[in-house]
């Protein structure tokens, strides 16, 4: 989309919320969130942020595929267990500073310190933090990274979806009306689930640019294959209910073997691994997308974090006049038998 279009449907777009937010001003019986929701919309819009999301459920192997786009650097904990429980940020640095962290607590502290697991651990691993006792708020890293210098990206490492942790869970959905791009990680055993699917079907038309892979370990080309086949027909099917006839392009990735590449010091090993490994295709392809439909993708964003705000008010306001019907039913049945008892009454 070009520059002056863009301008063009952004200021559209904002007036348009501007338009339902004088509707909800002008409803007393609506709660103020509606109106702050619809601020927020318009404020993403303006904002030039660009956030890079990987989602998935628990143990997909989310954070370290985030590790392998970030270079191999060890920044998100890999466990078995549940691991990650907070919005982590990781933004380009220029190579001429040195990487730090930056742990933002809900008192106000920000503790700085170096980029490295040993320091990160206690503060963003379950296991060391459990139920976020410490109260962090977020995680900031600034690393020498080049795509995202040279990109503007700021990269987001998520706590699962359908996390054993409600809390975790919990702020996932509410980080993403703010995603840019995502790119959602499921596994090859099991295939993607009926819990996965719901959360995309809740989710797609707020993430207009999604990415789907699929992490395969050391399962046989065959499984994978099935897996794949039995997915790319799931996200069809979805697809279709959000009004498009294709199904989504699925990206075969080995998310460990693209991590190990950064043990070589070979910068053509190094390649050759991230190219069998599927991630240097599903990376190029993102980046294609930032340069292309970025700006599209805002206006889309917008627009759809708009349907989903006025649609779940409409839902409410549904819920209610529902509810009002049903008492009044029982009113009048009430109302119908006292004078059936009065008349009765009268002659007896």
């Amino acid at each position: 989309m070009e520059l002056n279009n863009f301008i063009k449907y952004r200021d559209k777009t904002g007036q348009l919320i501007a338009d339902i937010q004088k509707w909800y001003s002008d409803d007393s019986g609506t709660n103020s969130q509606s109106i702050e929701s619809c601020q927020n919309i318009h404020e993403r819009l303006l904002n030039k942020d660009v956030y890079l999301a990987i989602l998935g459920e628990q143990g997909a192997g989310k954070s370290t595929l985030s590790n392998a786009l970030l270079g191999g650097k060890d920044i998100f904990p890999v466990d078995v267990a549940e691991t990650t429980n907070c919005m982590t940020y990781v933004m380009g640095l220029d190579k001429n500073h040195e990487e730090y962290a930056e742990i933002v607590l809900n008192d106000g502290e920000t503790i700085k310190g170096p980029l490295e697991e040993t320091f990160l651990r206690p503060y963003v691993d379950e296991q060391q933090n459990p139920e976020n006792e410490k109260g962090v708020i977020k995680v900031k890293c600034y690393a020498h990274v080049d795509w995202l210098e040279k990109s503007g990206v700021c990269f987001v490492d998520t706590p699962g979806v359908e996390s054993l942790n409600s809390r975790n869970h919990e702020i996932t959905y509410a980080f993403l009306p703010q995603i840019t791009v995502a790119i959602y990680l499921s596994r090859v055993t099991p295939p993607i689930t009926g819990t996965e699917l719901n959360f995309l079907n809740a989710i797609w038309e707020k993430s207009p640019m999604m990415f789907f892979a699929m992490n395969r370990y050391d399962e046989s080309t065959e499984e994978v294959e099935e897996s794949a086949t039995y997915t790319k027909k799931a996200l069809q099917e979805l697809n279709e209910d959000e009004g498009a006839l294709e199904a989504p392009d699925l990206y075969k990735i080995n998310v460990l073997r693209a991590y190990d590449a950064y043990e070589d010091d070979d910068p053509e090993e190094i390649k050759e691994e991230l190219i069998h490994s599927g991630v240097k295709k599903l990376t190029e392809n993102i980046s294609q997308a930032l340069e292309t439909e970025l700006n599209k993708t805002r206006i889309q964003s917008a627009v759809n974090s708009l349907w989903f705000q006025v649609k779940s008010s409409i839902g409410a306001l549904s819920s209610l006049l529902n509810t009002i019907k049903k008492d009044y039913n029982v009113q009048k049945d009430q109302i119908l038998n006292d004078s059936l008892e009065k008349e009765r009454a009268y002659r007896a």
